[in-house]
């Protein structure tokens, strides 16, 4: 099961590295950086080992990642249209929530008013 996996090309959105020391991962940070115009250009030409380069022809945007805990795994895959919709549910929820509760506060007011 593994071995087929292991031959089955898969999209990557992101890659996570951990590393046994910080000395290795500040050494690793350091020779894989390029400039933010290096990564959005895709402009190979400032990695300067061709070796650093994914796939032998793109740009690596490395940074230091976020703590392990922080990370929302399920959504790594998530399409853009996909967050979209979640934000946007949950935005109707918040905003028919807030007008259930005005509502229950203007009949509190009326009935005690009255």
């Amino acid at each position: 099961s593994i071995l087929k996996l292991s031959t089955v090309n898969f999209p990557a959105t992101r890659v996570y590295v951990t590393f046994e020391t910080e000395a290795a991962q500040r050494k690793v940070l350091e020779l894989l950086s390029v400039g933010g115009k290096a990564i959005k250009r895709k402009d190979v030409m400032k990695v300067e080992d061709e070796a650093h380069l994914f796939r032998s022809t793109l740009v690596l945007n490395v940074k230091e990642a976020d703590e392990p805990s922080t990370v929302r795994w399920h959504d790594l895959s998530d399409r853009f249209w996909d967050k979209f919709f979640k934000m946007l549910l949950t935005t109707c929820a918040c905003a028919c929530s807030m007008a259930l509760v005005a509502f229950i506060i203007k009949l509190c007011r009326n009935k005690s008013a009255t």
